[in-house]
């Protein structure tokens, strides 16, 4: 039987720019806006842009739900 949350999963996040699964991937990993904006060398506002848009994309609104969809469509 397949996963047909996995495939919306995967349908989400393909609407995603790379660098919004940058932030997504980041994000599921546990690092916070701060954590993200030094690892992609951005500022802490871009970071919580990038989120924000992300997390409007997904139509989620945290971290742990964005989490489960990228874990759910193989991003994590």
């Amino acid at each position: 039987m397949p996963d047909y949350f996995a495939q919306d999963a995967a349908n989400l996040c393909s609407s995603l720019t790379p660098r919004q699964r940058d932030v997504l991937i980041l994000s599921s990993k546990g690092l916070t806006r701060k954590g993200i904006a030094k690892a992609l060398c951005l500022s802490n506002s871009t970071a919580d842009t990038y989120l924000r848009e992300t997390f409007k994309k997904l139509n989620v609104n945290s971290s742990q739900e964005a989490a489960v969809i990228a874990a759910k469509a193989g991003l994590v």
